[in-house]
């Protein structure tokens, strides 16, 4: 199979979020268990600009059953888009070149 090349399993993102929620059955977590947290809610007006870049071509953005058949079930228009960094296992390239200080701060996330 030809593609992009897959993330090392388990990527670091999926490893925290096993991890913060394998234990929990809470609506809410406490902040002190992300300590990392607050350096990336630190640099939200970069996140932010980005974002808003990214939104000025919303028309080039896929619909989330574009990206998997398996949400045609849940929306039957294309008002649900989806922008991935990583997903699916794949880092999205393109993507990550468009948004590279959210990347960045994405990386900063402990495994």
């Amino acid at each position: 199979m030809v593609g992009p090349p897959r993330l090392p399993a388990p990527c670091a993102l999926r490893k925290t979020h096993r991890q913060i929620f394998a234990a929990r059955n809470a609506t809410f977590i406490p902040a002190p268990e992300f300590p990392w947290a607050t350096g990336i809610e630190s640099h939200w007006h970069h996140i932010r600009t980005e974002l808003e870049e990214v939104l000025r071509r919303l028309e080039g953005i896929p619909s989330f059953q574009d990206i998997s058949e398996d949400q045609r079930a849940l929306t039957a228009d294309s008002k649900w888009k989806t922008f991935f960094l990583y997903g699916y296992g794949y880092r999205a390239a393109n993507n990550c070149s468009r948004c590279p200080e959210t990347e960045r701060l994405l990386k900063t996330i402990p495994a």
